[in-house]
C-alpha cells in the first residue's frame, strides 16, 4: 500500500498505478527473481506462474527467465508452454540459441527436438505495423544514413587520433564542423522520437516483434537505445519534454507495452556499484573471501516509481556480477575492484558502504 501511495506522489497519471503490471505482475516477478538469485528455481517458477496468470500478455524477458528456471530445475518439458508464448511474439529461434542456457548440452539436445514446433509458431508472426511508427523508423534510417555519409567523409587522421595527435588547422576545423553536423542530426532524431513517444507511446512486444538479445527491444526501441536518444535530448531534467516523456514511459511500463528493465536503462535509473576489496595475504585483516560492499544510490525516487525495493536490487546486482550464467538480468550493476593497502582502509569502507552478505 505504501508503494502505491509513493507512486502517486511521483506520477500524475493515476492509471499507471492501477494497471495489473504494477499491481500484480511486477510484485510477483520481483519475488520470482529474488528466488532465482538464491537458486530456488521451483519457487521462482511458482511466482513466475503467478505473474503470467495476472496479465493477458506476459513480457518476453520474464518468460525467458521462467523457461531457464524450468531447465535448471530439471523440468525441460515444463518449459515448453512458456517457450510457445515466446514463439507467439515472433522471437526467432536463433535469438534463443544465442543465449548461454541454450548452449548447455542437454538443453541444446532437447531444444533441437522441440525447435520445429517452436518455428511453426514463430513463423506465423506478422508485425502489426502502424503509419506513425513506420514513419519514425523510416525517418531514423534516413538520418542515420546521413550520419554515416558524414562519418565516412572524415579525414583518415580522425580514425587514428590519440591524445598526442596534432591536427592541421584544416583537419581540425573540418572535423569540428562534421561533428557538429552529426550532433545536430542526432539531436533531431532524439527530438522526433520524444514527440512520437509522448503522443503514441511505444509498440507492444506483440506488434513489431523483438530483435534484441536481452528480449526487451523491437526495431524502434533498438534504434533509440543505440543512439542513446534520451541523453541526447539535452534539456534540463525538469523540462516539460523530459517530464512528459518520463511519465509516458512509466505509463507504458504499467500497461505492459515495454519491460521495466528497458525503461530503467533508458532513463538512467542509476547504476549500483559493488566494491570488492582485494586484501593482500600479508595484511592481518586478510580473509579467505574478498569482502564485497555496495554503494547505496543517492536517489531512490526512480526505484519507488518502478516498485522495486533496494534489497531485491542488491541481490539481483550481486547475482548478475558474480554468479549469473544463464538469466537475462538488468545491466544496472558494476564492479569496482580495489586493492587494499592497509586494514584501516577496510574499516573505512565498512563504515561508508553496505557489506553484502549473500552466500
Amino acid at each position: 500500500m505504501l508503494m502505491k501511495v509513493l507512486f502517486f506522489l511521483f506520477v500524475s497519471f493515476s492509471v499507471v498505478a492501477q494497471t495489473d503490471f504494477f499491481d500484480r505482475y511486477y510484485p510477483a516477478v520481483d519475488r520470482a527473481e529474488y528466488a532465482l538469485v538464491n537458486e530456488e528455481f521451483t519457487e521462482a517458477i511458482r511466482y513466475y506462474t503467478e505473474a503470467f496468470q495476472a496479465v493477458e500478455k506476459p513480457l518476453a524477458r520474464d518468460l525467458y527467465n521462467g523457461v531457464v528456471c524450468y531447465y535448471l530445475a530439471g523440468n525441460i518439458d515444463g518449459a515448453k508452454p512458456w517457450l510457445l508464448r515466446l514463439a507467439a511474439k515472433g522471437i526467432d529461434p536463433e535469438l534463443l540459441e544465442s543465449q548461454a542456457a541454450f548452449k548447455v548440452v542437454n538443453i541444446r539436445a532437447e531444444w533441437e527436438q522441440f525447435k520445429p514446433v517452436y518455428r511453426q509458431i514463430s513463423d506465423r508472426f506478422v508485425p502489426e505495423k502502424d503509419e506513425a511508427t513506420d514513419t519514425l523508423i523510416a525517418h531514423i534510417q534516413v538520418k542515420m544514413g546521413e550520419i554515416r555519409q558524414l562519418h565516412d567523409a572524415l579525414p583518415d587522421v580522425y580514425y587514428e587520433m590519440d591524445s598526442l595527435t596534432v591536427l592541421s588547422p584544416e583537419d581540425s576545423a573540418g572535423i569540428s564542423r562534421t561533428e557538429l553536423q552529426m550532433k545536430s542530426i542526432y539531436d533531431g532524431i532524439s527530438a522526433a522520437a520524444a514527440r512520437y513517444i509522448i503522443r503514441h507511446g511505444l509498440p507492444a512486444e506483440e506488434r513489431y516483434g523483438l530483435v534484441s538479445g536481452d528480449l526487451t527491444m523491437d526495431a524502434l526501441r533498438s534504434f533509440l537505445s543505440n543512439i542513446g536518444f534520451y541523453s541526447l535530448l539535452g534539456t534540463p531534467a525538469d523540462s516539460t519534454t523530459i517530464r512528459l516523456l518520463r511519465e509516458k514511459l512509466l505509463t507504458e511500463v504499467g500497461k505492459g507495452n515495454v519491460h521495466r528493465d528497458y525503461v530503467v536503462d533508458l532513463l538512467g535509473g542509476g547504476r549500483m556499484t559493488f566494491v570488492r576489496l582485494l586484501i593482500p595475504e600479508e595484511l592481518p585483516c586478510h580473509t579467505a573471501n574478498d569482502p564485497v560492499f555496495v554503494q547505496p544510490k543517492a536517489d531512490h525516487s526512480f526505484d519507488l516509481l518502478l516498485a522495486e525495493n533496494e534489497e531485491i536490487q542488491i541481490a539481483k546486482g550481486y547475482f548478475s556480477i558474480f554468479r549469473n550464467k544463464y538469466f537475462l538480468m538488468p545491466e544496472g550493476a558494476v564492479l569496482d575492484d580495489r586493492i587494499v593497502e592497509s586494514c584501516e582502509q577496510v574499516m573505512e569502507t565498512n563504515a561508508a558502504l553496505i557489506r553484502v552478505e549473500i552466500p
